[in-house]
């Protein structure tokens, strides 16, 4: 960690309940939703521009096809017969640039997206993403199949208790990458790791 003092880093959920033009509360359940969050992570938007790096953690496609991998999720859906409800998450993580080595910030903000997204995948969740560089900060969206690929359990969680426990995970994976650290979070000790 720089200097011993506090890593800034928010972990947010807030995407997952925007609302639309008319107010109404947008909770992702559509099929062109899952397209939509998917596409987003890969290839941003006019408002956001191209993320500078994008990835999947999946098992058949490849992280350029955005249909492959909205075709991946509602299949795995499909098959658990969870098509209701929250149909894909997408949450964000920032991280504050100067955190960062300068020289090296790019490979950095690529090791602790990769490594969050672990936090995900090894819990049973498909995940795509992308980091967005802001001015100040990198973005990394995330699209999450909430659908468990090992059993079809839907992510639940206790809103408080999990947001801190993910917020600790990805403190210690900052510090760990910005330390040259090859020191790994224990994913076993994460509440939806399978094995």
């Amino acid at each position: 960690m720089k200097d011993n003092k506090a890593i800034s880093v928010i972990v947010d959920r807030i995407a997952t309940m925007k609302r639309d033009n008319n107010g109404q509360a947008y909770h992702y359940r559509k099929d062109s939703d899952i397209r939509n969050v998917v596409n987003y992570t890969i290839n941003g938007n006019e408002k956001s521009g191209k993320p500078i790096y994008s990835n999947s953690r999946s098992f058949i496609s490849d992280i350029a096809d955005v249909e492959g991998l909205t075709q991946e999720i509602m299949e795995n859906q499909a098959l658990f017969n969870k098509c209701k409800g929250i149909r894909i998450r997408h949450e964000f993580v920032e991280v504050d640039k100067s955190e960062l080595d300068p020289k090296e910030q790019l490979q950095q903000i690529k090791k602790i997206a990769d490594r969050f997204t672990d936090y995900y995948f090894y819990q049973g969740y498909r995940t795509t993403y992308g980091v967005f560089d802001l001015k100040d900060k990198f973005r990394i969206n995330y699209a999450i199949d909430p659908v468990n690929y090992h059993n079809g359990t839907k992510y639940r969680y206790n809103r408080k208790e999990v947001m801190e426990r993910e917020n600790i995970f990805l403190i210690n994976t900052v510090d760990s990458v910005i330390s040259n650290s090859e020191s790994r979070n224990d994913l076993q000790e994460l509440e939806y790791y399978p094995w």
